[in-house]
C-alpha cells in the first residue's frame, strides 16, 4: 500500500491520457502528468522529479507486470539488504506469436548478497545477465538525488547513460530471483 505510480503522458495523441487519468481518479497513489512530447528522457526525469519514495524503478508503456505481489516482493528483499540496487530478470513477450519465454536462472541472491559491488556486478556481467534497462532494476531514490543523476535528453542509449552513472555511486547490489516484469517485443 505504501507505494508512487507517477504516469507522465509524454504527448500521446491516443486514449492513454484518459486512461492515465482514470487511474488516478481511482486510486490517490496514482498521479498523472501530462506534457508536450519530450521523449523518453524528459518523461523519465519529469516522474524522478516528482518521486517520494526511497526506491524508483521504471516500466516502459507496452509492457507489463506478470505477479500482482511483486512489489510485496521487491521490498520485502530490500527491506533486508538495504542494497543501493535490486536487480531483477525480465521475460520476453514476443507479442506476434505469442510466444512467452522464461527468463535465465543462473544466479542466486545468495551469491550476490555480502560481496563487494564490484564483485556482484562482475558476477552478473560473467553469467551473461547485465542489460542495459533501467525497467529491470530498482535504484535508491538518494543516489540519484544526492548525485543530480539524470536521463540525458535528445540522445539514444539514454538507459546505458543512467545506469552508468548509478553504478558509479552504488555500493550495494541485491537480486530478485522471482520474476515479475514482461518485457513485450515486436518481430
Amino acid at each position: 500500500s505504501n507505494i508512487q505510480v507517477i504516469l507522465v503522458d509524454d504527448g500521446s495523441n491516443d486514449s492513454s491520457p484518459d486512461i492515465c487519468d482514470k487511474y488516478s481518479n481511482k486510486d490517490n497513489r496514482v498521479i498523472t502528468v501530462h506534457q508536450k512530447n519530450g521523449g523518453t528522457s524528459k518523461a523519465r526525469n519529469t516522474g524522478l522529479k516528482m518521486a517520494e519514495g526511497n526506491y524508483i524503478t521504471f516500466a516502459d508503456n507496452d509492457d507489463y507486470w506478470k505477479d500482482n505481489d511483486c512489489l510485496e516482493k521487491v521490498i520485502h528483499y530490500l527491506e533486508q539488504s538495504h542494497a543501493d540496487l535490486l536487480f531483477h530478470t525480465p521475460y520476453i513477450f514476443w507479442q506476434d506469436t505469442d510466444e512467452m519465454i522464461e527468463p535465465k536462472r543462473v544466479i542466486s541472491r545468495e551469491e550476490i548478497n555480502g560481496i563487494s559491488f564490484g564483485k556482484a556486478l562482475n558476477l552478473v556481467i560473467e553469467r551473461g545477465l547485465m542489460d542495459r534497462c533501467v525497467w529491470s532494476k530498482f535504484f535508491k531514490k538518494s543516489i540519484i538525488a544526492d548525485n543530480d543523476i539524470i536521463f540525458p535528453e535528445n540522445c539514444r542509449n539514454e538507459d546505458t547513460y543512467f545506469i552508468g552513472r548509478v553504478f558509479m555511486y552504488a555500493d550495494s547490489l541485491d537480486w530478485l530471483e522471482d520474476s515479475f516484469y514482461v518485457y513485450r517485443k515486436g518481430h
